[in-house]
């Protein structure tokens, strides 16, 4: 709930680390006003981002932009350990003065990057003591933690060119092709039959296919996607609800305003006013 409504509860920045059991399943697609580092440190998983599908291999670091839809799909037979690092662009605005929104620009542009070990050596390293000072801070910590993540962002920047391409099968690049055709015509009275005749396949094997390689189903999906033009629309327009409502793909109003209450606890016009706040 309130997926995109963090910005509150990071103030710059936020280092994590988890092991993912076997197990484990995330629940749901979200996205968030500032900037993600996710650092696969062992296991295996797949992220969707921004309608796209990554296969992750321990040393990967994926890279998502502020505001992108994304979600990892982890491997029922395998422990996932990982570092999360997120920070805002007016933190990054400290760390590097000028030429910030180029130089973010520049190491966002593609999602996956696979170092040589060496790096992901000094990146584990890096990673392991910017943890440490977040989790047992003293008097030095504050001058420290702000110099290992500039650190961290310089050694990522310098390494860009290590991008992870992806070889996906047919069916996965099937769904992802889905995926983008939802991306550009959420508008319309997209249906799961129209879809799967866009990739040729038949509705139930689609149906099955994009639950198992999403992790949703597909409605929900649309729903999702629906849901995230609507919050940019709330935030950056004075469209009222109804207008946002149909530009949305969503015929009725009522039925909006449920799911976009259900998706994030508010109401549009109570998520507007809470994002105009926070700007």
């Amino acid at each position: 709930m309130e997926e995109i409504l963090l910005s509150d509860k990071i103030k710059d920045y936020k280092i994590d680390f988890a092991e993912r059991d076997a197990d484990f399943h995330m629940d749901r697609f979200h996205y968030h006003p500032y900037y993600e580092i996710y650092f696969l440190l062992s296991g295996n998983c797949s992220a969707l981002i921004d309608h796209s599908i990554y296969h992750l291999v321990p040393g990967d670091f994926v890279l998502i932009p502020q505001s992108t839809m994304h979600r990892f799909v982890y491997d029922c037979n395998s422990t996932v350990k990982r570092y999360n690092l997120f920070f805002t662009m007016d933190f990054a605005a400290s760390l590097f003065h000028s030429d910030t929104k180029d130089i973010l620009e520049h190491l966002f542009h593609y999602p996956v990057l696979h170092l040589t070990s060496l790096l992901q050596d000094n990146a584990t390293r890096l990673f392991d003591t910017l943890h440490q000072e977040t989790t047992k801070q003293d008097t030095c910590s504050q001058a420290v933690i702000p110099a290992y993540i500039s650190l961290i962002l310089s050694l990522l920047v310098r390494n860009r060119d290590h991008i992870q391409l992806q070889d996906l099968d047919s069916a996965e690049n099937a769904i992802q092709a889905s995926a983008r055709y939802i991306s550009t015509h959420f508008q319309e009275p997209v249906s799961l039959h129209m879809v799967a005749d866009y990739v040729h396949m038949s509705p139930t094997y689609y149906s099955k296919k994009f639950k198992q390689i999403t992790g949703v189903g597909f409605k929900e999906y649309l729903t999702k996607t629906r849901l995230y033009e609507a919050t940019e629309l709330l935030t950056h327009t004075s469209l009222n609800v109804t207008e946002i409502a149909i530009r949305c793909g969503f015929n009725d109003g009522n039925y909006f305003g449920d799911a976009f209450r259900k998706e994030f606890g508010l109401s549009p016009l109570q998520y507007r006013k809470r994002r105009k706040n926070l700007l």
